[in-house]
């Protein structure tokens, strides 16, 4: 069984960071945490050693830590003083780096014309210093942000708070009701979505502004599809307004799932979420968004660019999952199998399981742990019959132990999510 809760979070954590972090230098280990996207260890990390670094150093680490949570304004000021005072002292490595990431503050903060013109900028000056498969991501991504350069920002225009019932439909996903342009309707509410997503059928149906583009979505396998962009002028979730909501059009067929009787009208995704605040998801069926927050928690989220990130306390370790509420299971990634292999291996039966989203579904080779137990925000957890991946598809999967899902949910009566507080916690 691989569980222990004796070492308080912060003591584990700085327990981790003194034995990981004696053998390098300051710099070299800062970089480490960075290039693994262990933003929790390289925000500690940073915080007991700022004085160590020069002026350049602490600008250059701290804009990837305020993009990690979610202070992508700030963020974005650094990167500007860094590159207006230190840019002949950067390598062309840390200029692409600091300039991805400024995209990705951009689109952060809807503002899709400058995330265009930067991506153009690194497509123009630095092709040569990016592999194949990153020029193509980059390339790809930059047709969105350019098909979106004359979209307003998102915004949310009036916020009275608000208080609906939402209800799981045959694939246990939550479904909260929703006016779009004028139009009522259920979607999925999921902040595993990059954006929100709608069916072309609903898109027209609901008079979206359809954008002309076309570009590669991934579909949570390595198969890819093509899809394009819609805006909506107004979307109401009780009495919460937002304006300008950017929705990803695919064709019916890619969200309808027969073999089931299951369709998908439509997803509330990441960038919708982040904007409203406090959250409160309970169990019972409720949805509660208070229109000033009042909770308190420790914070324990980051984001992966739009990839929400949950740390969790597992042995005497703390370590770094996705955070999905559109999952309805969690399951375990490669990085974690490689980490408990024997533990695992000798405790889990092997099994396979089928992973998959729009238009495509792959087939994996698994071990089922009996139970899996952590420490989410002083609370603990134990899950059963949790799947550990033994092999990665690239992306997240390199990088974090696992996928935490709606199981986690139900544990609980009531989760509260704020990102841009930066926490989730449970009653």
């Amino acid at each position: 069984m691989i569980t222990h809760f004796k070492i308080p979070l912060l003591l584990c954590l700085l327990f981790t960071l003194n034995t990981s972090a004696q053998t390098k230098d300051l710099p070299e280990q800062l970089d480490e945490y960075l290039n693994h996207h262990d933003f929790f260890r390289l925000r500690t990390y940073f915080s007991l050693n700022q004085s160590k670094l020069s002026p350049k150093q602490q600008l250059y680490f701290k804009a990837f830590i305020d993009n990690s949570f979610n202070q992508c304004k700030r963020s974005a000021d650094e990167i500007r003083l860094l590159l207006a005072t230190y840019k002949n002292q950067l390598n062309s490595k840390d200029i692409i780096a600091l300039q991805t990431l400024q995209m990705d503050n951009y689109v952060k903060t809807y503002r899709y014309k400058a995330a265009a013109i930067t991506g153009s900028q690194l497509i123009e000056k630095y092709s040569s210093d990016l592999d194949t498969a990153k020029l193509s991501d980059l390339k790809n991504t930059n047709i969105l942000w350019k098909s979106l350069s004359n979209v307003a920002p998102q915004e949310v225009v009036r916020n009275s708070g608000a208080s609906i019932n939402w209800d799981r439909d045959i694939a246990g996903l939550m479904n909260i009701p929703v006016i779009v342009n004028g139009h009522h309707s259920e979607f999925i509410f999921d902040t595993g979505a990059n954006i929100s997503t709608i069916s072309e059928s609903f898109a027209k149906q609901f008079h979206l502004q359809l954008i002309k583009t076309s570009f590669d979505l991934g579909s949570g396998t390595s198969v890819k599809n093509k899809a394009t962009l819609a805006v909506a002028k107004d979307l109401k979730i009780g009495a919460i307004e937002l304006k300008n909501i950017v929705f990803i059009v695919l064709p019916d067929d890619q969200l309808s799932f027969p073999q089931i009787k299951y369709t998908i009208h439509g997803i509330i995704g990441f960038p919708v979420i982040s904007q409203l605040g406090e959250i409160h998801i309970k169990t019972s069926g409720t949805l509660i968004i208070p229109a000033k927050g009042k909770h308190i928690a420790a914070p324990n989220l980051a984001l992966d660019e739009l990839f929400p990130i949950i740390s969790l306390r597992t042995e005497s370790d703390t370590l770094s999952y996705c955070f999905d509420t559109g999952a309805k299971q969690t399951e375990l990634f490669k990085l974690y199998f490689d980490k408990y292999k024997s533990e695992i291996t000798q405790n889990g039966k092997l099994d396979s399981v089928k992973r998959g989203g729009a238009g495509g579904v792959v087939k994996y080779q698994v071990y089922k742990l009996p139970e899996f137990s952590f420490c989410v925000a002083s609370k603990k957890v134990m899950l059963p019959d949790v799947h550990v991946l033994t092999s990665s598809d690239g992306g997240k999967d390199d990088f974090y132990y696992g996928n935490i899902g709606q199981d986690l949910i139900h544990r609980f009566n009531e989760m509260i999510i704020d990102f841009k507080r930066m926490y989730v916690d449970f009653k």
